[in-house]
Formats: C-alpha cells, structure tokens, sequence
C-alpha cells in the first residue's frame, strides 16, 4: 500500500482527503504545516506528497523548494486554484510533480496520486495540446464577463495546460488584472467546450 503524506492546515479538510485516500488505497498520514511536513519526511521516504499551495507558518511553495534543496525523491502534488495561478507558475519551475484543482472528486485525487507515483520526468504531465484542442480568451474578455462559461486552463509552455477554474466559477476582477501585469495576456478553454456554449448545449 503507497503512503501519502497530507500537507494542509485545516483539518476537517485534512481528515476528508485521508479518508478519500486511503478509500484508493493510500496509507496517509497528515500534517498541519509545510514545517511540520518536512520533520515527517525526513523520517520516512513517503511515495507520494500532497499539498496545499497556501499554509500559515510554511506554505506549499516553500515546502516545494525545500524538498528541492534536499533532493528528496518523494514527487509533491500541489492542489491549486485560480487565486495561486501565480504561485502555481513558480512551482511549476520548482519541480512540482503534478496539480489538481480543487474543488475535487475523489476519482480525481487518486488519479493524479497514481500519476504523480508512475511519471518519473521533471515535466509535469498536465494536458498537452495535440492537434490544438485549445482556444485562447483574453484577460480583458474575461475582466467584461468574469464568470467561467468553461473550464479555464493556463499555459506556461507551448504546450502543455494546467486547469485552474471550474465551468461556473466567479473570477475575481482584481486578481485577472494581477496576472495581466504578470505578462499572462490569455486563458485557454477547450475548444469543444467554446463550441458547446456558443450552441447552447450544457
């Protein structure tokens, strides 16, 4: 059975994604903060770590790095969201093995786990575009109508894309004009999804 260490500091939310995991067939253990976690893996190799991007007292990022730094082989699943695209972009340049959007399904979890274990590269194994399967939104579009008419995904390379909004999701104003002045000038969308919307299909 692969053990998981659970990096999060709320923990009815740390309780509920153990209970998901070890319902895979995880053996997870949890820990409160990225310091807390970093005492815990340096005294037991786990196979597979998930954490939340935003903690108090250490955050997933600097978790990510520090893990990093001790060259540890543990792979780091980060669970992001459309308020850390940011952060995301710098954990993806730290190594972060895979991401997963939260809210999440427990299908989802175990997947990316399983993922994250199996996929021995650097490279993240988000989508990647084959045959341009992506349309790209302007910022300014979505600043006029911020509500997620689709799932919204972000590029940090040619061609691979990481989802970071929901279909339905309110995308906060201030937070697209940050990630503007960040030189992030698109959002993608699937382009079957675009054309499901235009025609009227849910």
């Amino acid at each position: 059975m692969p053990t998981l260490l659970i990096v999060e500091d709320d923990p009815y939310f740390r309780e509920a994604l153990s209970d998901m995991a070890e319902d895979g067939n995880f053996k997870a253990s949890g820990a409160a903060n990225g310091q807390q976690a970093q005492q815990m893996m340096l005294a037991e190799p786990y196979d597979v770590v998930l954490s939340d991007l935003q903690m108090p007292i250490m955050n997933g990022l600097d978790l990510l790095r520090w893990a990093k730094q001790q060259k540890l082989n543990s792979p780091i699943v980060l669970m992001t969201g459309f308020s850390t695209l940011l952060e995301t972009k710098t954990a993806l340049e730290l190594g972060a093995r895979e991401f997963i959007l939260k809210p999440f399904k427990q299908t989802e979890l175990i997947e990316v786990l399983n993922r994250a274990m199996t996929h021995t590269t650097t490279q993240p194994r988000s989508n990647i575009d084959i045959g341009g399967q992506y349309h790209a939104l302007m910022i300014d579009d979505l600043i006029r109508k911020p509500r997620a008419d689709y799932d919204l995904y972000v590029s940090f390379t040619k061609s691979h894309y990481l989802k970071i909004a929901h279909k339905g999701d309110t995308l906060e104003t201030a937070r697209l004009l940050q990630y503007k002045q960040n030189g992030i000038e698109h959002l993608f969308a699937l382009k079957k999804d675009v054309a499901r919307h235009l025609h009227g299909v849910n």
